[in-house]
């Protein structure tokens, strides 16, 4: 079990979509967090990857990436087999894949808006 929640999306006013990491400033330079700032990594069936690179800025331990969703990246995202979300937050933090069936969520809701 997790001692704190690893990351946050929510979705903003015209389709914006937020994903908020806590990174650790003893682990992490805010300006490394900055650098690799924040992504969504698709992974077909092949294993082939495509990162989709957010607009990222760091505020104390935090590190946020916004992305204004079109139906397009929504549909991509949806019709991925492996949904990746990275954000730089310190080595101590190594976390299990999932089929991010909370955050395909947010991603649908948000495209409807």
């Amino acid at each position: 079990m997790y001692g704190e929640v690893v990351f946050r999306a929510r979705c903003r006013a015209s389709r914006e979509l937020e994903i908020r990491f806590k990174f650790d400033p003893a682990e992490v330079a805010p300006k490394y967090a900055l650098e690799d700032g924040v992504s969504i990594v698709l992974q077909g069936a092949d294993l082939n990857e495509r990162s989709i690179k957010l607009r990222s800025t760091v505020s104390g331990s935090f590190v946020t990436g916004s992305l204004k969703l079109t139906p397009a990246v929504a549909a991509d995202i949806a019709a991925s087999p492996y949904v990746f979300l990275y954000g730089t937050n310190g080595p101590s933090n190594n976390y299990g894949d999932s089929d991010a069936v909370a955050f395909r969520r947010i991603v649908r809701q948000c495209a409807a808006r």
